[in-house]
């Protein structure tokens, strides 16, 4: 494939030197190369723009779950805030009186128990060693583990 060159693009002759010529077929792999890398220019272009709008998809997410989150957390403060005033001793004391109870008896009422060592009165004196002996001997038995 020859192609005509105008003699004014010809570059002159030189003794020396051959003259230049064209060959065929470069133009089009310099086209080719050309649009090759203004394909690869313009995917990258879109793939940087894609990942840029998911970027942002995911920080508009991100975002809407942090204000939920902190929603929450109040919520959840203001409810700790309300369980500690209700358990606070004087709304316990508050509340019982709106139902009518009464404060406990000043002295506590000893309850009778069945076998085992008897306990002192309150105000009684203290059982000698040897009563103590003896109740621990009696005792011993309800403890020991039998084969």
């Amino acid at each position: 494939m020859n192609v005509a060159v105008p003699a004014s693009l010809r570059a002159p002759a030189t003794p020396g030197r051959p003259g230049l010529r064209l060959v065929a077929g470069t133009p089009v792999v310099r086209r080719w190369g050309a649009r090759s890398a203004a394909l690869t220019a313009a995917l990258t272009l879109l793939a940087s723009v894609a990942l840029h709008a998911l970027i942002a998809q995911d920080q508009l997410r991100l975002d809407r779950l942090r204000a939920t989150a902190a929603r929450e957390q109040r919520s959840y403060e203001l409810l700790r805030l309300q369980v500690a005033e209700e358990e606070a001793p004087a709304t316990i004391v508050a509340r019982a009186h709106e139902l009518g109870l009464v404060p406990a008896a000043p002295r506590p009422v000893g309850v009778p128990t069945t076998g085992g060592i008897e306990a002192h009165p309150p105000g009684a004196e203290d059982p000698t060693p040897a009563t103590r002996a003896g109740a621990w001997q009696r005792m011993k038995r309800h403890l020991a583990v039998a084969p």
